[in-house]
């Protein structure tokens, strides 16, 4: 019989495509897990190919360091696992240090200070329990009619006696 993978196909196209299905090595279909643990068929595959790509990593590794670090949704590693992963900037933290000797130190104090304002905005806008206090160096625009003091009409008197109320000005004074 001929097939594609053998190279015994006799065509007069050439291949130019090789469906995944038909290269050698192909591990895409698992009929012996087909409705195993209740769950559906792409959610067993997943952890199959999880499962495989897992003793891959460990088997590939050499005995003086961990190997990289590959996140997955799952993994055997908790620390892997990218629901567990912190998603705030704690990532930095490990990050390797380097000192400049050509700093503006006042500039470097406003900048880490507006980082660190900026940061708190941020987990206040993602803060969906309403526990994170508002900061208030950013703020929320307004019109411009809005920033100035609304003062008395002109032709008032200055006494308060004298001032009259009018539907047009609501403002009482």
């Amino acid at each position: 019989m001929a097939s594609r993978s053998a190279g015994t196909l006799i065509t007069t196209h050439n291949a130019t495509y090789t469906p995944p299905a038909l290269m050698p090595g192909y591990k895409g279909h698992c009929p012996t897990i087909m409705f195993r643990y209740g769950d559906t068929y792409g959610n067993t595959t997943k952890k199959w190919f999880q499962d495989f790509r897992s003793v891959t990593l460990n088997n590939s590794q050499t005995q003086y360091s961990n190997g990289g670090s590959f996140p997955t949704s799952l993994s055997n590693d908790p620390a892997l696992v990218l629901g567990n992963r912190s998603r705030t900037r704690d990532r930095w933290l490990a990050a390797p240090r380097v000192r400049l000797y050509n700093v503006h130190h006042d500039g470097k104090e406003w900048y880490n200070k507006f980082d660190k304002v900026s940061q708190e905005h941020r987990e206040y806008y993602k803060d969906k329990t309403g526990t994170s206090k508002r900061v208030t160096y950013f703020h929320l625009p307004t019109k411009a009619e809005d920033s100035f003091r609304k003062l008395p009409p002109i032709g008032m008197g200055s006494r308060p006696e004298s001032r009259t109320f009018s539907p047009n000005n609501s403002v009482s004074w």
